[in-house]
């Protein structure tokens, strides 16, 4: 969409001075390159000739877009724009990798089972971080700790109750939302601006009629006064049946 509408600027269309197309450009380049070179937070991982080159196109792509209307300069952005988006793209693992990474694992083969035995399951992963819960909706669970672009309010009014309103600070926002079933009040915490962690005692499983959990350990072990009943055991992650 932002390469056709730059096609379709006129040599007539105007909206910011000289000085200013020209000026601004030349900072920001000056400005990137600078962060890029003195306050990089992980240059051993990209390498400070992959930094400097992506600071060069994206600034040349910044000055093109200073001055769309001007023919020859717009046409360079746009094969500009074309040439990373092709290679931002190209990059993404399931182009690379395939869906392999995801389908092929042990424990998918008895998500999909249940899933198409109970497509209407709701899962809980335990202690599982922000990769596994996702990975869970990735196999098309219906999971309840996952990323959450909008706050689930009727899950923390369930879960909170009373304190629900004065906790809305915390859970009112996109979040990384994650689970630990513990024998503890149920309450939650933020870790991270974007990272809630909520600390549930195991009575509420059954008050989020919870189907199956994810977890990383036996949790009969825990000596919770609840049984669960054990699904599946392979490469270091469960599958429990809470048994209401």
């Amino acid at each position: 969409m932002l390469i056709y509408l730059m096609g379709a600027m006129s040599r007539e269309t105007k909206w910011i001075p000289n000085k200013i197309a020209y000026g601004l450009p030349i900072f920001a380049i000056g400005y990137m390159m600078y962060q890029s070179v003195t306050t990089c937070m992980f240059p051993e991982y990209f390498g400070w000739a992959k930094i400097l080159i992506s600071t060069i196109l994206f600034g040349i792509a910044i000055f093109g877009i200073f001055n769309l209307n001007q023919e020859k300069i717009r046409n360079a952005c746009i094969y500009v724009l074309i040439f990373i988006g092709l290679l931002t793209g190209i990059a993404v693992n399931p182009v690379i990798r395939t869906t392999d990474v995801i389908y092929k694992k042990p424990i998918c083969a008895k998500f999909a089972e249940i899933r198409n035995q109970e497509p209407d399951a709701l899962w809980l992963g335990d202690d599982t971080g922000i990769y596994l819960n996702n990975y869970m909706v990735a196999n098309g669970l219906r999971t309840i700790d996952s990323t959450n672009v909008y706050p689930n309010l009727e899950l923390f009014e369930l879960l909170l109750g009373e304190n629900a309103e004065a906790q809305r600070k915390v859970y009112n926002r996109y979040e990384h939302m994650n689970i630990n079933i513990t024998d503890e009040e149920t309450h939650i915490t933020l870790p991270a601006p974007d990272n809630m962690l909520i600390l549930l005692n195991y009575r509420d499983i059954e008050k989020l009629e919870i189907d199956y959990i994810v977890v990383k350990n036996d949790i009969n072990e825990r000596g919770y006064d609840m049984e669960f009943e054990e699904i599946y055991k392979e490469d270091g992650l469960y599958i429990f049946k809470p048994v209401y």
